[in-house]
């Protein structure tokens, strides 16, 4: 039975969203909310076939990234905006300035606590750690990590204000043994 054409729309969208994280704002969970925008897209088994170009994803930040899609659509949706990104943008074509992205942080409002709260849980399963997490990032950002690690610095400050706990696991601060 084929999934309704709302599914179908809704699965687009959730992938220029995605995008939009990876690009724009998101986290050391760039990776997995693009990851779960690609999960998403309509066919049969889309979301076992991208598993399977990229086995070694933990578990783990599969997860958390999913909750951090979800728990971060308020921000997801007002980057969007900022930046001009359509739903239905390629995301392969999205491409956003360095120095726009990093004014756009400086006056961005601050995460939600429940934004935090995921992007928290992204970060202490030491997703921002895993090569293969950091691959699949820059199969969504055109090869450009500087937009991930925009995100994840800006993500790590300011949901201290918000109340949430956030230690940045990321290059330097990784565990010597990586997950």
């Amino acid at each position: 039975m084929a999934p309704p054409q709302r599914s179908a729309i809704r699965g687009h969208r959730t992938a220029a969203a995605a995008a939009a994280l990876c690009a724009v704002l998101a986290l050391a969970a760039c990776a997995a909310p693009a990851l779960a925008g690609r999960l998403s897209e309509p066919g049969p088994r889309r979301g076992r076939s991208l598993l399977q170009e990229n086995p070694a994803v933990p578990t783990e930040c599969i997860n958390t990234g999913l909750a951090l899609q979800s728990a971060c659509t308020k921000e997801l949706e007002l980057a969007s905006s900022a930046f001009g990104l359509s739903p239905t943008a390629n995301i392969a074509s999205i491409k956003v300035d360095p120095a726009k992205l990093r004014a756009y942080l400086a006056t961005a409002p601050a995460p939600t606590s429940s934004c935090c709260t995921a992007a928290a849980s992204f970060n202490n399963a030491y997703c921002s750690c895993s090569d293969s997490v950091l691959e699949l990032v820059k199969s969504f950002t055109n090869n450009d990590i500087e937009a991930y690690s925009e995100v994840a610095q800006y993500l790590s400050n300011r949901c201290k204000e918000v109340g949430t706990d956030f230690t940045l696991y990321y290059k330097d601060t990784c565990p010597a043994q990586k997950p």
